[in-house]
């Protein structure tokens, strides 16, 4: 990051001890100085301290978010509440699209409607490419989602997932869903793959009727 950077604002994920706070936002400042605005996501416990103390006029300091999606809502109203840019978003990996809020995800060409537990978890299996993912963070994303939280519910849910959009380990993508012995789930890049893209921020929360070309940037 080139000091002095023109960012429309930072997240920062706060650590839980004091000493690690004030190196961190140190940096920050350091390198940003105050033109850039920062989004301060902590305990809550942290947040009167972090607001007395590091916060600048144009700062946030919000409660640290549950799951994937409610980190981006976190980030909207930031952007809004500031009449900063807001434009459509998509997570890409080769041929998956995955489009929110619409709970769709376009597989090459075709589009596949999710449940909203489903695409949570979609979202975050993707993000966490090749990584395993414990139940009980899981169930959280779907206690979060509205669904009582319960091993069989999750394992429903991510069968489902498995089999809506095919991620199964003799498709050509190569891209596997399966269990990881004593700990949960995890998506897997069988072949060489490139990266995923960047997710970027929607302009609106409404399920629209536009094609998913349109929502794409």
């Amino acid at each position: 990051m080139a000091p002095g950077g023109n960012f429309e604002a930072l997240l920062l994920s706060i650590p839980s001890a004091p000493d690690d706070v004030q190196k961190l936002v140190g940096q920050v400042r350091e390198t940003l100085r105050y033109h850039t605005p920062l989004i301060m996501s902590a305990r809550k416990r942290q947040i009167r301290g972090l607001s007395l103390l590091h916060a600048g006029p144009d700062d946030a300091v919000l409660p640290e978010p549950s799951t994937f999606e409610e980190m981006y809502f976190m980030l909207e109203f930031f952007l809004r509440q500031r009449n900063r840019p807001v434009v459509p978003r998509s997570l890409d990996w080769q041929e998956f699209s995955l489009l929110s809020p619409f709970d769709m995800v376009d597989v090459a060409g075709t589009e596949i409607r999710l449940t909203p537990i489903e695409f949570d978890l979609a979202a975050e299996f993707f993000r966490h490419m090749n990584r395993p993912l414990d139940r009980e963070h899981l169930e959280m994303i779907g206690w979060q989602s509205g669904v009582a939280a319960g091993s069989r519910t999750l394992d429903a849910n991510v069968s489902k997932l498995r089999r809506k959009l095919g991620l199964y380990v003799d498709q050509p993508h190569g891209l596997s869903l399966h269990a990881v012995w004593g700990m949960g789930y995890q998506l897997s890049q069988l072949g060489k793959r490139e990266a995923p893209g960047t997710w970027t921020f929607p302009a609106d929360f409404r399920v629209a009727s536009a094609a998913p070309s349109q929502l794409s940037t």
